[in-house]
């Protein structure tokens, strides 16, 4: 759902959310936080789960998804034979993904993406 804000003139609405909004509402039963930081190998092109950036950094409450591994379907090669990385997975196994490991339910209110260390990696789980 959009977060809203209403002014006497005008009422805006975004995808986004303010630090001191998030921080109102990390007791509402209806917020689910997934970290999605993972570590980025330049020379293989390849992503890891940074569980140490998660772990030392964390939001309150926030379930950890790895992006590069558990939501990217492995083994796809191009026309000549490379090996793709990091490529999108079907939409059955991301729905099956984000609802029985991550908790993810279709009626919460809020679902908050971030990412500790390269926005990358939250815009891409928004993307998915």
């Amino acid at each position: 759902r959009m977060s809203c804000r209403a002014s006497a003139a005008t009422t805006t609405c975004s995808s986004l959310v303010q630090a001191d909004w998030l921080h109102g509402h990390l007791s509402d039963e209806d917020l689910i936080i997934l970290d999605a930081t993972q570590r980025l190998d330049r020379e293989q092109n390849t992503a890891s789960p940074d569980a140490e950036a998660f772990l030392a950094c964390r939001i309150p409450g926030a379930r950890y998804v790895d992006v590069g591994g558990r939501l990217s379907e492995p083994g796809l090669r191009n026309a000549r034979g490379d090996l793709l990385h990091n490529m999108r997975p079907a939409a059955g196994a991301l729905a099956a993904e984000l609802a029985s490991l991550l908790g993810v339910r279709a009626e919460a209110a809020h679902l908050v993406l971030y990412s500790s260390r390269h926005v990358m990696w939250a815009t891409r789980l928004w993307w998915l």
